[in-house]
Protein backbone atom coordinates (compact mmCIF):
# COMPACT_ATOMS: atom_id res chain seq x y z
CA UNK A 1 0.00 0.00 0.00
CA UNK A 2 1.48 3.58 -0.90
CA UNK A 3 0.86 4.26 3.08
CA UNK A 4 4.29 2.32 3.37
CA UNK A 5 5.87 3.99 0.60
CA UNK A 6 7.87 7.10 1.28
CA UNK A 7 5.60 10.01 1.21
CA UNK A 8 6.63 14.01 -0.02
CA UNK A 9 7.15 16.13 2.67
CA UNK A 10 5.47 18.94 4.02
CA UNK A 11 4.87 22.04 1.47
CA UNK A 12 6.41 25.10 1.22
CA UNK A 13 4.51 27.47 3.48
CA UNK A 14 3.91 24.83 6.14
CA UNK A 15 5.45 25.39 9.78
CA UNK A 16 8.00 22.17 9.08
CA UNK A 17 11.04 22.34 7.30
CA UNK A 18 11.64 19.49 5.11
CA UNK A 19 14.92 18.26 3.87
CA UNK A 20 13.59 16.66 1.03
CA UNK A 21 14.73 17.49 -2.76
CA UNK A 22 11.94 19.39 -3.27
CA UNK A 23 12.93 21.98 -0.19
CA UNK A 24 16.52 21.71 -1.14
CA UNK A 25 18.25 24.65 -3.27
CA UNK A 26 17.47 23.95 -6.87
CA UNK A 27 14.61 21.98 -6.14
CA UNK A 28 11.79 24.46 -6.08
CA UNK A 29 8.46 23.51 -3.97
CA UNK A 30 6.88 20.24 -3.68
CA UNK A 31 6.12 19.50 -7.51
CA UNK A 32 2.34 19.98 -8.43
CA UNK A 33 0.20 20.45 -5.19
CA UNK A 34 -1.42 23.48 -4.22
CA UNK A 35 -3.47 24.72 -1.52
CA UNK A 36 -6.51 26.97 -1.13
CA UNK A 37 -4.77 27.91 2.53
CA UNK A 38 -8.21 28.98 3.49
CA UNK A 39 -10.65 26.49 6.07
CA UNK A 40 -13.57 26.34 4.75
CA UNK A 41 -13.09 27.66 1.05
CA UNK A 42 -14.23 24.25 -0.25
CA UNK A 43 -17.53 25.54 0.45
CA UNK A 44 -17.96 28.91 0.33
CA UNK A 45 -14.92 31.26 0.65
CA UNK A 46 -12.99 30.45 -2.34
CA UNK A 47 -10.90 27.40 -4.31
CA UNK A 48 -7.56 25.84 -4.61
CA UNK A 49 -5.69 26.67 -8.04
CA UNK A 50 -6.19 24.46 -10.37
CA UNK A 51 -5.85 23.54 -13.89
CA UNK A 52 -7.43 25.73 -16.90
CA UNK A 53 10.27 -9.67 -16.07
CA UNK A 54 13.61 -15.15 -17.63
CA UNK A 55 16.51 -16.79 -19.38
CA UNK A 56 16.69 -19.93 -20.49
CA UNK A 57 19.47 -22.86 -21.04
CA UNK A 58 19.75 -25.58 -23.83
CA UNK A 59 21.94 -27.94 -22.64
CA UNK A 60 23.46 -31.09 -24.76
CA UNK A 61 21.64 -34.05 -24.91
CA UNK A 62 22.75 -37.10 -24.01
CA UNK A 63 24.60 -39.32 -25.36
CA UNK A 64 23.58 -42.31 -26.87
CA UNK A 65 24.25 -45.22 -24.83
CA UNK A 66 24.94 -47.41 -28.49
CA UNK A 67 28.35 -47.72 -29.44
CA UNK A 68 28.46 -50.17 -31.77
CA UNK A 69 26.30 -50.88 -34.65
CA UNK A 70 25.72 -54.38 -33.70
CA UNK A 71 24.20 -52.92 -30.78
CA UNK A 72 21.93 -50.64 -33.17
CA UNK A 73 20.89 -53.35 -34.79
CA UNK A 74 19.73 -55.36 -32.03
CA UNK A 75 17.88 -52.90 -30.73
CA UNK A 76 16.49 -51.61 -33.64
CA UNK A 77 15.13 -55.03 -35.17
CA UNK A 78 18.13 -57.40 -36.34
CA UNK A 79 17.31 -60.46 -38.09
CA UNK A 80 18.75 -63.40 -35.89
CA UNK A 81 21.36 -65.33 -37.68
CA UNK A 82 22.00 -62.89 -40.54
CA UNK A 83 25.92 -60.99 -39.85
CA UNK A 84 26.12 -57.33 -39.99
CA UNK A 85 29.87 -57.81 -42.11
CA UNK A 86 30.15 -59.88 -45.19
CA UNK A 87 32.45 -63.39 -44.51
CA UNK A 88 34.30 -65.43 -47.73
CA UNK A 89 31.87 -66.86 -49.47
CA UNK A 90 28.95 -65.01 -48.11
CA UNK A 91 27.30 -62.25 -49.04
CA UNK A 92 23.95 -60.07 -47.38
CA UNK A 93 20.95 -59.89 -48.57
CA UNK A 94 20.02 -56.63 -50.39
CA UNK A 95 17.59 -56.06 -48.18
CA UNK A 96 19.75 -56.72 -45.05
CA UNK A 97 22.44 -54.26 -46.68
CA UNK A 98 19.82 -51.16 -47.47
CA UNK A 99 18.82 -51.91 -43.57
CA UNK A 100 22.60 -51.81 -42.45
CA UNK A 101 22.90 -48.61 -44.51
CA UNK A 102 20.74 -46.75 -43.08
CA UNK A 103 20.92 -47.96 -39.39
CA UNK A 104 24.40 -46.54 -40.28
CA UNK A 105 23.03 -43.23 -41.59
CA UNK A 106 20.61 -43.25 -38.45
CA UNK A 107 23.48 -43.28 -35.91
CA UNK A 108 25.46 -40.61 -37.69
CA UNK A 109 22.74 -38.23 -36.78
CA UNK A 110 21.98 -39.41 -33.98
CA UNK A 111 25.27 -38.41 -32.46
CA UNK A 112 25.49 -35.38 -34.84
CA UNK A 113 22.67 -33.37 -34.04
CA UNK A 114 22.53 -33.23 -30.31
CA UNK A 115 26.41 -31.61 -30.60
CA UNK A 116 24.96 -28.89 -33.14
CA UNK A 117 22.25 -28.30 -31.25
CA UNK A 118 24.11 -27.34 -27.78
CA UNK A 119 26.96 -25.59 -30.00
CA UNK A 120 24.22 -23.87 -31.31
CA UNK A 121 22.93 -23.11 -27.92
CA UNK A 122 26.52 -21.93 -27.06
CA UNK A 123 27.00 -19.55 -29.82
CA UNK A 124 23.37 -17.62 -29.00
CA UNK A 125 24.24 -17.53 -24.96
CA UNK A 126 27.20 -15.89 -26.15
CA UNK A 127 25.56 -13.14 -28.22
CA UNK A 128 25.10 -9.73 -26.53
CA UNK A 129 21.81 -10.31 -25.32
CA UNK A 130 19.39 -6.59 -25.90
CA UNK A 131 16.95 -6.04 -23.46
CA UNK A 132 13.72 -3.92 -23.89
CA UNK A 133 14.72 -1.68 -21.32
CA UNK A 134 10.74 -0.18 -20.91
CA UNK A 135 8.70 2.94 -21.68
CA UNK A 136 9.35 5.51 -18.75
CA UNK A 137 6.94 7.86 -17.72
CA UNK A 138 8.05 10.22 -14.81
CA UNK A 139 6.30 13.23 -13.04
CA UNK A 140 7.49 16.74 -14.24
CA UNK A 141 7.01 19.36 -12.23
CA UNK A 142 8.22 22.94 -12.39
CA UNK A 143 11.39 24.26 -10.00
CA UNK A 144 10.46 27.77 -10.62
CA UNK A 145 7.19 29.28 -11.21
CA UNK A 146 8.33 31.84 -14.02
CA UNK A 147 11.76 29.67 -15.12
CA UNK A 148 11.78 27.19 -17.83
CA UNK A 149 13.62 24.48 -15.45
CA UNK A 150 11.87 21.48 -14.80
CA UNK A 151 12.55 18.48 -12.47
CA UNK A 152 11.70 14.85 -12.67
CA UNK A 153 10.98 11.86 -10.99
CA UNK A 154 11.17 8.49 -12.28
CA UNK A 155 8.00 6.83 -11.63
CA UNK A 156 7.22 3.57 -13.98
CA UNK A 157 8.22 1.48 -16.31
CA UNK A 158 5.87 -0.09 -19.22
CA UNK A 159 6.85 -3.12 -20.39
CA UNK A 160 4.34 -5.02 -22.79
CA UNK A 161 1.44 -3.59 -20.46
CA UNK A 162 2.62 -4.39 -17.15
CA UNK A 163 4.32 -1.84 -15.27
CA UNK A 164 7.49 -1.91 -12.76
CA UNK A 165 9.58 0.10 -10.57
CA UNK A 166 12.74 1.37 -12.67
CA UNK A 167 15.39 0.75 -10.22
CA UNK A 168 15.48 -1.61 -6.98
CA UNK A 169 15.25 1.26 -4.06
CA UNK A 170 17.98 2.22 -2.19
CA UNK A 171 20.83 0.65 -5.13
CA UNK A 172 22.60 3.34 -5.63
CA UNK A 173 24.39 1.07 -8.64
CA UNK A 174 21.18 0.37 -10.06
CA UNK A 175 20.57 4.67 -9.90
CA UNK A 176 23.07 5.42 -11.78
CA UNK A 177 22.93 2.55 -14.19
CA UNK A 178 19.10 3.98 -15.17
CA UNK A 179 20.31 7.39 -15.23
CA UNK A 180 23.06 7.16 -17.56
CA UNK A 181 20.52 5.38 -19.77
CA UNK A 182 17.33 7.43 -19.02
CA UNK A 183 18.62 10.88 -17.71
CA UNK A 184 21.74 11.34 -19.90
CA UNK A 185 21.97 15.19 -20.87
CA UNK A 186 20.19 16.31 -24.15
CA UNK A 187 17.48 13.03 -23.98
CA UNK A 188 14.07 14.12 -25.01
CA UNK A 189 10.59 13.41 -23.46
CA UNK A 190 7.43 14.34 -24.41
CA UNK A 191 5.09 16.06 -22.64
CA UNK A 192 2.02 15.46 -21.90
CA UNK A 193 -1.18 17.06 -19.47
CA UNK A 194 -4.21 16.03 -19.40
CA UNK A 195 -3.74 12.56 -21.22
CA UNK A 196 -2.31 14.48 -24.10
CA UNK A 197 0.91 16.44 -25.43
CA UNK A 198 1.96 19.73 -24.45
CA UNK A 199 5.20 20.02 -25.74
CA UNK A 200 8.91 18.62 -24.56
CA UNK A 201 11.28 18.10 -22.28
CA UNK A 202 15.68 17.90 -22.73
CA UNK A 203 17.52 16.22 -19.71
CA UNK A 204 19.94 18.63 -18.33
CA UNK A 205 21.85 16.43 -15.36
CA UNK A 206 20.65 13.88 -13.03
CA UNK A 207 21.23 14.27 -9.46
CA UNK A 208 21.06 12.44 -6.33
CA UNK A 209 18.81 13.63 -3.52
CA UNK A 210 18.36 12.03 -0.36
CA UNK A 211 17.71 8.68 -1.22
CA UNK A 212 16.94 9.00 -5.13
CA UNK A 213 17.84 10.49 -8.21
CA UNK A 214 15.90 13.36 -9.89
CA UNK A 215 16.72 14.90 -13.09
CA UNK A 216 16.81 18.15 -14.44
CA UNK A 217 15.16 19.69 -18.05
CA UNK A 218 14.72 22.49 -20.02
CA UNK A 219 10.70 22.60 -20.29
CA UNK A 220 8.81 23.82 -23.97
CA UNK A 221 5.57 23.96 -23.46
CA UNK A 222 3.87 27.23 -24.56
CA UNK A 223 2.69 27.86 -21.10
CA UNK A 224 0.63 24.93 -21.68
CA UNK A 225 1.27 23.63 -18.07
CA UNK A 226 0.51 25.94 -15.03
CA UNK A 227 3.28 26.72 -13.06
CA UNK A 228 1.92 25.37 -9.63
CA UNK A 229 1.07 21.90 -11.15
CA UNK A 230 2.71 18.59 -12.30
CA UNK A 231 2.62 17.03 -15.74
CA UNK A 232 3.96 13.91 -17.16
CA UNK A 233 7.24 13.17 -19.20
CA UNK A 234 7.92 9.78 -21.24
CA UNK A 235 10.31 8.12 -24.07
CA UNK A 236 7.18 6.57 -25.84
CA UNK A 237 6.24 7.42 -29.09
CA UNK A 238 2.55 6.31 -28.79
CA UNK A 239 1.43 7.00 -25.51
CA UNK A 240 -0.21 10.18 -25.41
CA UNK A 241 -1.77 10.93 -28.54
CA UNK A 242 -4.92 12.30 -28.19
CA UNK A 243 -5.76 15.82 -27.54
CA UNK A 244 -5.48 17.13 -23.87
CA UNK A 245 -8.21 17.42 -21.27
CA UNK A 246 -7.58 19.25 -18.47
CA UNK A 247 -9.25 22.23 -17.38
CA UNK A 248 -10.63 24.42 -14.38
CA UNK A 249 -14.20 22.75 -13.00
CA UNK A 250 -17.11 24.98 -13.74
CA UNK A 251 -19.42 26.91 -11.05
CA UNK A 252 -22.17 24.35 -11.36
CA UNK A 253 -19.61 21.36 -11.00
CA UNK A 254 -17.98 22.95 -8.13
CA UNK A 255 -21.30 23.12 -6.40
CA UNK A 256 -21.93 19.25 -7.50
CA UNK A 257 -19.03 18.32 -5.96
CA UNK A 258 -18.76 20.19 -2.93
CA UNK A 259 -22.18 18.53 -2.29
CA UNK A 260 -21.13 15.30 -2.66
CA UNK A 261 -17.87 15.99 -0.45
CA UNK A 262 -19.61 16.99 2.45
CA UNK A 263 -21.90 13.93 2.28
CA UNK A 264 -18.69 11.69 1.75
CA UNK A 265 -16.85 13.53 4.97
CA UNK A 266 -20.35 13.13 7.35
CA UNK A 267 -20.85 9.54 6.68
CA UNK A 268 -17.44 9.08 8.24
CA UNK A 269 -18.68 11.10 11.25
CA UNK A 270 -16.90 14.64 10.29
CA UNK A 271 -19.10 16.92 12.45
CA UNK A 272 -20.17 20.38 11.51
CA UNK A 273 -17.34 22.27 12.72
CA UNK A 274 -14.91 19.88 11.33
CA UNK A 275 -16.81 20.20 7.73
CA UNK A 276 -15.96 23.94 8.66
CA UNK A 277 -12.43 23.13 8.25
CA UNK A 278 -12.70 20.69 4.94
CA UNK A 279 -10.15 22.77 2.50
CA UNK A 280 -9.72 22.25 -1.38
CA UNK A 281 -6.24 21.48 -2.34
CA UNK A 282 -6.66 20.26 -5.77
CA UNK A 283 -10.07 20.14 -7.73
CA UNK A 284 -9.48 19.25 -11.75
CA UNK A 285 -12.04 18.13 -14.19
CA UNK A 286 -10.51 15.88 -17.05
CA UNK A 287 -11.94 13.60 -19.24
CA UNK A 288 -10.67 9.85 -18.05
CA UNK A 289 -12.52 7.29 -20.41
CA UNK A 290 -12.48 9.70 -23.77
CA UNK A 291 -16.25 9.89 -23.88
CA UNK A 292 -16.63 13.89 -23.89
CA UNK A 293 -17.98 13.71 -20.15
CA UNK A 294 -15.20 15.38 -18.04
CA UNK A 295 -14.86 13.70 -14.52
CA UNK A 296 -13.66 15.46 -11.71
CA UNK A 297 -10.77 14.73 -9.42
CA UNK A 298 -10.07 16.39 -6.17
CA UNK A 299 -8.00 16.01 -3.15
CA UNK A 300 -9.52 17.55 0.23
CA UNK A 301 -8.39 17.70 3.80
CA UNK A 302 -10.11 18.63 7.04
CA UNK A 303 -8.29 19.35 10.38
CA UNK A 304 -9.41 19.74 14.03
CA UNK A 305 -7.96 21.63 17.01
CA UNK A 306 -6.58 18.45 18.25
CA UNK A 307 -4.35 17.97 14.95
CA UNK A 308 -7.11 14.91 14.15
CA UNK A 309 -6.59 14.87 10.11
CA UNK A 310 -9.46 13.59 7.76
CA UNK A 311 -7.75 13.43 4.48
CA UNK A 312 -10.34 12.38 1.20
CA UNK A 313 -8.83 11.81 -2.67
CA UNK A 314 -11.99 11.06 -4.83
CA UNK A 315 -12.41 10.52 -8.35
CA UNK A 316 -16.21 11.59 -9.40
CA UNK A 317 -18.07 10.43 -12.66
CA UNK A 318 -21.11 12.38 -14.27
CA UNK A 319 -24.22 11.10 -13.25
CA UNK A 320 -27.21 13.39 -14.87
CA UNK A 321 -26.60 16.91 -14.12
CA UNK A 322 -24.94 15.03 -10.70
CA UNK A 323 -21.94 13.48 -9.77
CA UNK A 324 -21.12 9.92 -8.46
CA UNK A 325 -18.61 8.64 -6.25
CA UNK A 326 -16.38 6.75 -8.40
CA UNK A 327 -13.46 6.25 -6.36
CA UNK A 328 -13.13 7.27 -2.53
CA UNK A 329 -9.81 7.18 -0.84
CA UNK A 330 -10.60 8.84 2.70
CA UNK A 331 -7.87 8.64 5.58
CA UNK A 332 -8.28 9.56 9.21
CA UNK A 333 -5.67 10.01 11.33
CA UNK A 334 -3.80 12.41 13.74
CA UNK A 335 -0.46 14.27 13.06
CA UNK A 336 2.64 13.64 14.39
CA UNK A 337 4.45 16.34 16.53
CA UNK A 338 6.32 17.26 13.54
CA UNK A 339 3.31 18.20 11.38
CA UNK A 340 4.01 15.75 8.75
CA UNK A 341 0.48 14.94 6.76
CA UNK A 342 -0.10 12.00 4.40
CA UNK A 343 -3.06 13.76 1.85
CA UNK A 344 -3.00 12.20 -0.94
CA UNK A 345 -2.87 14.95 -4.76
CA UNK A 346 -3.63 14.20 -7.49
CA UNK A 347 -1.25 14.57 -10.13
CA UNK A 348 -2.19 13.69 -13.97
CA UNK A 349 -3.75 11.07 -16.30
CA UNK A 350 -2.37 9.04 -19.35
CA UNK A 351 -3.57 5.82 -20.66
CA UNK A 352 -0.87 3.58 -20.18
CA UNK A 353 -2.33 0.64 -21.39
CA UNK A 354 -4.39 1.54 -24.63
CA UNK A 355 -7.59 0.04 -23.27
CA UNK A 356 -9.47 3.89 -23.71
CA UNK A 357 -9.37 4.33 -19.99
CA UNK A 358 -6.54 6.56 -18.77
CA UNK A 359 -4.77 5.38 -15.27
CA UNK A 360 -4.61 8.13 -13.14
CA UNK A 361 -1.46 9.43 -11.20
CA UNK A 362 -1.13 10.39 -7.53
CA UNK A 363 1.69 11.72 -4.73
CA UNK A 364 1.32 10.49 -1.71
CA UNK A 365 2.68 12.98 1.54
CA UNK A 366 4.67 11.38 4.47
CA UNK A 367 7.48 11.77 7.31
CA UNK A 368 9.84 13.90 5.23
CA UNK A 369 9.36 11.81 2.45
CA UNK A 370 6.83 11.42 -0.96
CA UNK A 371 5.82 8.55 -3.22
CA UNK A 372 3.54 8.22 -5.61
CA UNK A 373 1.05 5.58 -6.82
CA UNK A 374 -1.20 4.65 -9.95
CA UNK A 375 -4.92 3.58 -9.79
CA UNK A 376 -6.54 1.92 -12.87
CA UNK A 377 -10.31 1.43 -13.58
CA UNK A 378 -10.91 -2.46 -13.79
CA UNK A 379 -14.42 -4.24 -14.77
CA UNK A 380 -15.94 -1.20 -13.45
CA UNK A 381 -13.68 -0.12 -9.94
CA UNK A 382 -10.76 1.80 -9.31
CA UNK A 383 -7.68 0.18 -7.59
CA UNK A 384 -5.10 1.29 -6.52
CA UNK A 385 -2.44 -0.56 -8.83
CA UNK A 386 1.50 0.23 -8.54
CA UNK A 387 3.48 2.11 -5.93
CA UNK A 388 7.01 3.78 -5.83
CA UNK A 389 8.69 6.17 -3.66
CA UNK A 390 9.42 9.18 -4.64
CA UNK A 391 12.16 10.22 -2.20
CA UNK A 392 12.93 9.91 1.96
CA UNK A 393 15.35 11.89 4.36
Amino acid sequence: MINSLCSKPAKRGDSIKSRTPAGLPGWGPRPGVERSGTPGSFVSEGRAREVGDSPFIISESRRLRFRTLRALDVHFGHQPGVPLRSTPGFMLPPATRVWSLLLMIAAAWLFLVPSTIANRARMVAQRPQTHNAGTLVAVISRADANGDQGNLDAVVLVDNGKLRQPYPEYNEAAQQKFAAQFFASGQKYRLTFGGGEVGSATIKSFATGCNNIHATATVEDNGKIPAQLSALATNSDTLGRKPSSRRIPTDAERAAINLLVAQIYRSRGATRAVLRTVVTTNLTATDLDGDGRLELIGSYTAESKTKARKDLLLIAEPDGMNFKAALVKFQAYKLPPEGFDSAIDFVDQLDLDGDGVAEVFVQQHGFDAYGYAIYKKSRGTWRQVYTTAGDAC
